[in-house]
């Protein structure tokens, strides 16, 4: 049978939104083709990361450089996986470019020093232990960890009205796993008039321990689904998993 070896934030908001489709991903290691909106967000993650590895390194960044990282990744995505191009390659390199573009010219970047630079995209870990006493643990990879917080990049299409449930529980794991009393989300918001829009989230013990409980319940429903081999084909949001 299969074993949980962790549990990751993806794989908690893939079983919340349909057990079955973390059945095929997880266990049964089904790849799916992926869309031309992650293939941009994914493109504009590159370029965020190397303008904070490039700051850490030397105290500044190229921003020729950024916008290569942006593009190549648009321009190789369908070498290694199947991409269903809903928006023309074209169009995902502009949008990329202008966002990223947006975001270097609006000044976000020189309110962070290279000395509170920590880490850049590197996973983290913790084990959390079920009443039943078995270890869990659990990984995450958040965008940037700074001396005093965690940021988090974001990318939309249009400006959102607030933070999404994932997004809370994702922060409240990076949280938890860094010992951060605050979490920043930066939304890149990929429209005709690019923008970057911030959004600060505080962290308590009752965030923490929602993040917590969200695990161990996944946890639990996982381990009951993979016993019984009944995996609901059904979608729900991730905040019902604590009910």
């Amino acid at each position: 049978m299969y074993k949980i070896d962790h549990l990751s934030v993806s794989q908690v908001s893939t079983f919340s939104r349909c057990e079955f489709q973390w059945y095929l991903k997880y266990v049964e290691k089904l790849s799916y083709p992926i869309n031309s909106a992650l293939i941009r967000g994914n493109a504009i993650h590159s370029g965020l990361s190397l303008i904070y590895q490039q700051k850490k390194e030397s105290g500044k960044f190229n921003p020729d450089n950024v916008l290569d990282a942006a593009i190549e990744l648009v321009n190789k995505a369908d070498e290694t996986e199947e991409v269903i191009w809903d928006t023309d390659k074209d169009t995902i390199r502009s949008v990329s470019v202008n966002a990223l573009n947006q975001y270097m010219e609006s000044g976000i970047t020189t309110k962070i020093k290279p000395y509170q630079i920590m880490q850049i995209e590197k996973k983290l870990e913790i084990t959390i232990y079920t009443p039943d006493g078995d270890a869990v643990k659990i990984v995450g990879i958040p965008d940037l960890v700074l001396t005093d917080k965690v940021i988090d990049f974001k990318t939309k299409s249009r400006k959102p009205s607030g933070i999404d449930t994932d997004f809370k529980f994702q922060t409240a794991f990076y949280t938890t796993v860094t010992n951060k009393p605050e979490i920043q989300i930066q939304y890149l918001i990929c429209k005709k008039q690019p923008e970057t829009v911030v959004m600060d989230i505080g962290s308590d013990d009752s965030i923490r321990k929602m993040s917590r409980l969200i695990f161990i319940k996944t946890y639990n429903k996982i381990k009951g689904a993979l016993t019984s081999g009944n995996f609901l084909r059904v979608f729900r949001l991730i905040s019902l998993m604590i009910c």
